[in-house]
């Protein structure tokens, strides 16, 4: 052990914060995906070799849901789990990594996909490979992993409440090491350990890095070499981050269906950022299957709403009012298409502008007003709502007098029923109440600096105009519930209740 020698290397605040906070906001993914895509791309380029990594992870072993009724809350510390994961970025070109480019994201997808690949987080590996003695010997054949890789997160001293820091509580002065003194009677783990950890100095933030190595393997020169390569390749994923079209899913993030990448991404770049993949309900599946057959002629499912409202309506209200139903309803935003294995499912975007017609008629007579209702009205039905185009759901007003007015609410059933329906007028006239007591925003070169008291009268309104609105759960809760059930046997009760009819 006294052959061990060790690099250490430390980001600046501003690359930290992209690649542990702004990358996996972005990719849903960690940050040590980031950190390991990093690295694996380091390595190959290091290595002069295209081809996969083996590298050694560890985990806190914590995981109570493996064995039903564990309860680890009166334990301190870590179980700590070790497993190997094989790191494949062979087919990603570091030369565009390193420009910032879409390369870097598509790195940062691939380990997440691979890491998440990774049964129970690593936890039975351990088990198979010592314990089990069927298992053990056939994964005693395979290569042991030459590089060992662990994030330990971030360390700060505003983690200790602050009334246990007056009394002199704080992290220990050695918790902040990457890697703790080995047991000199101990062999080192592997050729190369890196160890990396957030801990904040005075210029923020900052992640450091420490590269330990037995110097009768590896030169100080060699593993110097790895760590700036490795530190090169974050700079430029941390330029990546700050393009505005950054992100995206991946197959991962739609458990409920079966999809792959070249799938998620063409559907990004005709939807836009997506935020959620998911299954139709048998019912949408059924409507939409139907409206299909339809082929042209009319669409029973195309549903036509007309709202007679009194009273003045702000037309530029009610539109932001239905954007702010779409808004608020991920479900109304859906766009229903057929995935490459033939299942129909329905991607989200994270946002749809909403279709919208004003028309003023104050200066028409009757006649002229109820004949342009009735185009009007004929007119939407003829246009019909396409399942791949969201939404499938838009607003027409129409405008009489200054007291009176028609709100036609057209969307299809695919994506509310009857039941849902009066829900979503009801939200739609609380949202416009809502806008209703806020003046347009001006811009902010527009006005006078004694803007804290408008702030916070925004604050009170816009809080007391929501608080009427209940939170919304998801769909997608609903759909995953369904996921569960037992097609089969719903498929058998169904014909035994209808047996004969």
């Amino acid at each position: 052990m006294s052959t061990l020698d060790t690099v250490r290397i430390q980001l600046p605040a501003q690359v930290t914060k992209a690649v542990l906070t702004t990358l996996p906001a972005a990719f849903r993914a960690t940050g040590a995906d980031v950190l390991l895509a990093a690295l694996a791309l380091a390595v190959n380029r290091w290595r002069g070799v295209d081809s996969p990594t083996l590298i050694r992870l560890e985990g806190h072993g914590r995981q109570e849901d493996l064995v039903p009724g564990a309860d680890l809350s009166r334990t301190v510390g870590w179980f700590t789990s070790m497993y190997p994961a094989r790191i494949d970025v062979s087919a990603v070109e570091l030369n565009e990594v390193l420009t910032g480019g879409p390369a870097a994201g598509t790195a940062i997808k691939l380990v997440k996909e691979q890491v998440r690949q990774i049964p129970d987080k690593g936890m039975g590996y351990g088990l198979l490979r010592y314990l089990n003695p069927t298992t053990a010997p056939r994964l005693a054949e395979y290569a042991v992993p030459q590089i060992g890789f662990n994030y330990l997160g971030r360390i700060s001293d505003t983690d200790v409440p602050e009334d246990l820091r007056a009394s002199g509580w704080g992290p220990a002065p050695w918790s902040t090491e990457l890697v703790p003194a080995p047991d000199p009677d101990l062999p080192a783990l592997s050729a190369l350990e890196v160890g990396c950890l957030a801990t904040d100095t005075a210029d923020g933030t900052r992640l450091q890095a420490a590269f330990v190595f037995p110097t009768g393997v590896l030169s100080r020169q060699r593993v110097d070499e790895l760590a700036h390569l490795w530190a090169q390749v974050l700079h430029a994923m941390a330029t990546h981050a700050t393009h505005p079209d950054t992100g995206g899913l991946t197959p991962c993030d739609a458990p409920l269906v079966s999809v792959g990448q070249n799938e998620i991404e063409a559907w990004e770049t005709r939807y836009g950022r997506l935020v959620d993949i998911w299954p139709q309900a048998p019912g949408q599946s059924g409507i939409q299957f139907q409206a299909a057959v339809a082929d042209g002629s009319f669409d029973v499912y195309h549903m036509q709403f007309v709202l007679h409202l009194t009273g003045h309506v702000d037309p530029d209200r009610m539109r932001t009012a239905g954007q702010a139903l779409l808004d608020r309803y991920p479900n109304l935003r859906a766009a229903f298409l057929t995935a490459a294995d033939g299942d129909p499912l329905q991607v989200i975007p994270e946002h749809t502008p909403l279709p919208w017609r004003h028309l003023d008629l104050t200066n028409h007579t009757q006649h002229e007003q109820d004949t342009t209702l009735d185009q009007f009205l004929t007119q939407d039905r003829a246009d019909r709502l396409d399942p791949t185009r969201p939404p499938l759901l838009r607003l027409g007003l129409l405008t009489y007098s200054p007291q009176q007015a028609k709100l036609v609410i057209t969307a299809h059933h695919t994506i509310f029923d009857g039941w849902s329906s009066p829900l979503v007028f009801r939200d739609l006239i609380r949202l416009y109440t809502t806008t209703h007591h806020l003046t347009p925003v001006r811009s902010y070169g527009d006005g006078d600096d004694w803007s804290s008291p408008l702030v916070f009268r925004d604050l009170i309104q816009l809080y007391s105009a929501t608080y009427d609105l209940a939170p919304v759960r998801s769909y997608g809760e609903y759909l995953a519930w369904l996921s569960t059930r037992d097609r089969k046997a719903t498929a058998a009760r169904w014909q035994a209740e209808l047996a004969g009819f």
